[in-house]
C-alpha cells in the first residue's frame, strides 16, 4: 500500500471521528434530506421508528407473539436516505458496524442474541474501499427467551455511523413486547426472510474452494492470496470477495477473473511489505458475494515458500495419503472396492500368489491412473488452463457417460446379460482362474477414475498445494494420493491371511453381487443429481429415463430372448445410450 494511500485512510477516519462528536452535527445546523414518509403508528411486531438526520430504524419480530419456543427471530430494519449507508461487520477502509446493547430487556437471553449479517456491498470513495449496506435493510437477528412460552421485553439500544462524503453518528432506543401467546407471522416476516436469504451459507455445499494459497513475491516480505471457488449450480455472474484475518488487518480489493463459462473465480488480493504472507498463519473467513449466491468459508491458506520445507513436504504427503484412504469409503467408489472384494472371495481358492498378483495389478492400475490424471493436469496447467480435483465433472458429456458405464455395469451384475469376449481375446487375456490381467488393471484405473468426484477430507488441502506449485508437486501430491486409494488391495497383498476372513463361496455370493448391481444404480442415479446441478433437472431427468428405458430392454430381453426385441436388444441400447450420452450437447 502506498504512503498517500495511508495518508488518505488516516485523514479520512480522523475526520468521521472529528464529525462523530456528540452534537457536532446538529450544532453546526446540519439539514437531512427530504424524508421518505415513515408510518408513525405502532404495528403489532414492531417498535416505534427512531430518527436521526440521515437514518430512520426500528426493531422487528417475525412473530407476533413468542409461542412456545425459546427461539426468537428479530430483525433491525435501517432506513437510509439516498446516498448514505451503514457499515457490515468488518467495514473496512474506515467506518464502524453497528453496536447493539439489550440492557434492561426482560426473559431475554442475551448471550444467544447475534446479528446474522446479510450480504454487504462494497462502497469505493476517495482511494478507500468499505463494505455495508445502503437503501433499505434489515439485520436478521437470532434471539432466545431465557423461559419459554414467557413474554419478552425487549429494550435495544443502538448506536451506528451513517456515511456518505461524511459520517454523522446516529444512537437510539427501540422497544417492543412480544405477549404470550401464538407464534403467528407478523406483517415483516417475509421482509426479514428476504434478508436472512441473504446470510452467507457457512461452507456450502454449491460453491466449493478450490485453491487457497500465499505466495511471496519479489517485493521484500510482500506477497499476494490467490483464491478459486468453483460453482457447483450457476455460473458467477458479477462475484466479490471479503476476506476478514487478524484484528486490524484490512485486505484490499481483490482482483477477480471468471474462467469455464463463468462457473470458476479466481481472486488475487496484495499483501503489502508491511504485513506481507506471515499475517496468513491462522484462519481467516472468506465471504463471497454474487447476485444470487452468498457464501462463507473459514479457512487456513497454505503459504508458499520458494521451496517447501520437509515438514511442509510430509505434511502434504500425509494429507494427501489420508484423502485417497478415505475416498474407498466415498460412494463413487466403494461399489468398485466391494466389487473387488467379492472377486477375491469368488477366487479364495486360488494360490497365494496369483491372489497377490491379481490385487497388486488392480493397485498398479489404480496408481498409473492417478498418474494419467497428473500428466493430464501438467499439460493443461502449460496450456493456462484453469485445472482442479474432479473439473472434469463440470461436463454434463462426461457425466453422461459415466452414469451408463455404472448402468451397464449394474445391470450385467444383476443377471440381465453375460459379457462375452472373442475366443482369441479371451485366451490371450484370460488365465486359467480369475480375471485377466487387462480385466484386474482396468478395475483400479476404473475406481480412479470414479474417484474423482468426491472431495474426501484432507483432499481439498493436498490438491490445492499441488496446483499451485509445480510438475514435481503434482506428481508427488497424486502419486501419494494413488498409494492411500489402493492401499486396501495393497493390505491384503501383503498380509494374505486377511482374505481368508472371508466366507466360502455359496449363495451368499449372488446375493452379495445383486447389492452390488443396486449399489452401482446408486451411484449411477447420484451423478444424475450432479447432472441436475451443473445443467439442469430437466437434462437429468430426460437422462434418466433413457436409462431406464436401457433396463427395461434388458428385463425384456432377459424374459423373452428369441423374441424381435431380445434379438435387437444391442442396437437399440446403443442407441439409447448414445441418445443419453448426446443429448447434454443438444439439449
Amino acid at each position: 500500500m502506498s504512503l498517500g494511500k495511508v495518508v488518505t485512510r488516516f485523514i479520512s477516519m480522523c475526520f468521521c471521528l472529528f464529525l462523530a462528536c456528540a452534537g457536532w452535527a446538529q450544532d453546526q445546523g446540519i439539514s437531512s434530506p427530504p424524508a421518505t414518509k415513515i408510518n408513525k403508528e405502532t404495528v403489532l411486531g414492531a417498535s416505534d421508528w427512531s430518527k436521526g438526520p440521515f437514518a430512520a430504524m426500528r426493531l422487528i419480530s417475525a412473530a407476533t407473539a413468542v409461542g412456545d419456543s425459546k427461539a426468537l427471530l428479530l430483525g433491525l430494519q435501517f432506513h437510509l436516505q439516498p446516498g448514505w449507508k451503514i457499515y457490515w461487520r468488518s467495514p473496512g477502509d474506515a467506518g464502524v458496524p453497528p453496536q447493539l446493547t439489550w440492557t434492561g430487556s426482560r426473559n431475554l437471553d442475551r448471550s444467544q442474541t447475534t446479528i446474522a449479517w446479510p450480504a454487504p456491498e462494497r462502497f469505493d470513495a476517495f482511494g478507500l474501499s468499505t463494505a455495508g449496506y445502503s437503501g433499505d435493510v434489515i439485520l436478521p437477528i437470532h434471539a432466545a427467551a431465557i423461559t419459554a412460552g414467557q413474554a419478552v421485553g425487549l429494550q435495544l439500544n443502538v448506536q451506528y455511523l451513517v456515511c456518505s462524503t461524511i459520517c454523522v453518528p446516529g444512537e437510539g432506543g427501540l422497544a417492543l413486547e412480544l405477549p404470550e401467546g401464538l407464534a403467528l407471522d407478523s406483517p415483516y416476516k417475509s421482509e426479514i426472510d428476504q434478508f436472512l436469504a441473504r446470510v452467507p451459507a457457512i461452507d456450502s455445499s454449491l460453491i466449493e474452494i478450490r485453491t487457497l494459497t500465499a505466495e511471496p513475491t519479489a517485493e521484500e516480505e510482500g506477497g499476494v492470496l490467490r483464491v478459486s471457488f468453483l460453482s457447483r449450480d450457476r455460473a458467477f455472474t458479477k462475484p466479490d470477495l471479503f476476506i476478514e484475518g487478524p484484528m486490524g488487518v484490512v485486505f484490499d480489493v481483490p482482483h477477480v477473473t471468471l474462467q469455464e463459462k463463468g462457473k470458476i473465480a479466481e481472486f488475487s488480493i496484495p499483501l503489502n511489505a508491511r504485513r506481507g504472507v506471515g499475517i496468513l498463519k491462522t484462519p481467516i473467513t472468506l465471504t463471497l458475494v454474487d447476485t444470487e449466491s452468498f457464501a462463507e468459508f473459514r479457512r487456513e491458506p497454505i503459504i508458499m515458500t520458494a521451496a517447501p520445507s520437509l515438514e511442509q513436504w510430509l505434511k502434504i504427503i500425509l494429507l494427501a495419503l489420508a484423502g485417497g484412504v478415505i475416498l474407498n469409503l466415498m460412494p463413487c467408489v466403494l461399489p468398485v472396492l466391494a466389487l473387488k472384494v467379492l472377486a477375491v472371495a469368488n477366487h479364495r481358492h486360488q494360490s497365494t500368489a496369483r491372489a497377490r498378483q491379481g490385487l497388486l495389478i488392480s493397485a498398479a492400475g489404480i496408481i498409473t491412473a492417478f498418474l494419467i490424471l497428473a500428466g493430464g493436469v501438467l499439460v493443461l496447467k502449460g496450456f493456462g488452463v484453469f485445472v482442479g480435483w474432479g473439473i472434469q465433472f463440470q461436463q454434463p458429456v462426461f457425466l453422461a457417460i459415466m452414469a451408463l458405464v455404472l448402468t451397464l455395469f449394474a445391470a450385467n451384475l444383476l443377471g440381465l446379460y453375460e459379457i462375452t469376449l472373442p475366443s482369441a481375446l479371451a485366451t490371450r487375456m484370460g488365465t486359467q482362474k480369475g480375471e485377466g490381467f487387462w480385466g484386474q488393471f482396468l478395475t483400479g484405473a476404473f475406481a480412479t477414475f470414479l474417484a474423482t468426484p468426491c472431495s474426501a477430507p484432507f483432499l481439498g488441502t493436498a490438491v490445492g498445494f499441488s496446483l499451485s506449485r509445480g510438475p514435481l508437486e503434482v506428481l508427488t501430491v497424486f502419486t501419494a494420493l494413488g498409494i492411500g486409494l489402493a492401499l486396501p488391495y495393497l493390505m491384503i497383498a501383503a498380509i494374505p491371511q486377511m482374505g481368508k476372513i472371508l466366507p466360502r463361496p455359496g449363495p451368499w455370493m449372488i446375493r452379495l453381487r445383486q447389492a452390488m448391481g443396486l449399489l452401482l444404480l446408486a451411484s449411477a442415479f447420484w451423478l444424475l443429481t450432479v447432472i441436475a446441478t451443473q445443467a439442469s433437472s430437466a437434462l437429468a431427468f430426460a437422462i434418466g429415463a433413457l436409462f431406464a428405458l436401457s433396463f427395461i430392454v434388458l428385463v425384456l430381453r432377459r424374459w423373452i430372448p428369441a423374441s424381435r426385441l431380445g434379438q435387437r436388444a444391442g442396437f437399440i441400447i446403443a442407441f439409447l445410450g448414445a441418445a443419453a450420452v448426446l443429448s447434454p450437447i443438444y439439449g
